[in-house]
């Protein structure tokens, strides 16, 4: 989140030399959900914010020239299903290429 804020700064008009990035972990973290080459991303409707927020990460996904390169916009089917005689509650997602 540090380098995500750090390059907002920059963009917003602020220079580099101002903006220091701390991390406790060496660059590329093992932590980061940025470290493989792996990434889902989904729309969250929990909420108006998250949705909204959603929806500016995807566009900044599909249009930033720093990450578009970098977004493939694969699909992803989800399934869920209902028992009533065992009232058990099973789902699948599948992620479609």
């Amino acid at each position: 989140m540090g380098s995500s804020t750090a390059l907002h700064l920059i963009r917003s008009g602020y220079t580099p030399s101002n903006i220091t990035v701390l991390d406790v972990y060496p660059i590329p973290s093992a932590q980061s959900a940025g470290y493989d080459l792996n990434k889902i991303m989904s729309i969250r409707l929990r909420n108006k914010v998250d949705l909204q927020l959603s929806l500016e990460a995807l566009d900044m996904w599909k249009n930033d020239p720093l990450f578009k390169s970098y977004f493939h916009n694969v699909g992803m089917v989800s399934h869920q299903a209902f028992s009533k005689s065992n009232r058990k509650n099973t789902s699948a997602d599948i992620l479609l290429d």
